[in-house]
């Protein structure tokens, strides 16, 4: 059967204050605000829409609740998710300019080759570095090649 899949749409995190992760994501990020509003519902108090830099389409859900469980950030490897990975032209040259904005660094920059593929493969060779957001989430920078 032929997948009718046509790409993410979102990415959903819940979040315990949403104007501060809402600036995080746009200004340290080069997120944009698509939408913010407050639903009818007995669970959620706020919604927001970001749309990821670079090109339209997918989008990061942002959204709290009335009651909040509690997380704590962690790059260990763990059910559920994990990061959500943006990708960069320079890995280094990022997670200096975030670090200056003072965003907590969570792994430095590392360079790792999967054995076993092709050298033609696109995910043979990567750089990978990452930062920590509110609420338990962490961000992946990373470049392919």
């Amino acid at each position: 059967m032929e997948s009718r899949i046509e790409g993410i749409d979102h990415v959903g995190v819940v979040v315990a204050d949403m104007d501060r992760t809402i600036r995080f994501y746009t200004e340290l990020l080069g997120f944009s605000v698509v939408a913010r509003y407050q639903p009818e519902s007995p669970y959620q108090k706020e919604i927001a829409y970001l749309q990821f830099p670079g090109k339209p389409g997918a989008k990061l859900e942002l959204y709290s609740l009335r009651q909040l469980p509690s997380s704590e950030a962690s790059y260990e490897r763990k059910v559920g998710m994990r990061e959500i990975a943006l990708r960069v032209a320079d890995v280094k040259a990022e997670l200096d300019r975030l670090r200056k904005a003072g965003a907590e660094v969570m792994a430095e920059p590392t360079f790792s080759e999967a054995e076993g593929l092709s050298s033609d493969s696109p995910v043979k060779k990567r750089m990978r570095g990452a930062i920590k957001a509110p609420d338990g989430v962490i961000i992946g920078l990373y470049h392919w090649g």
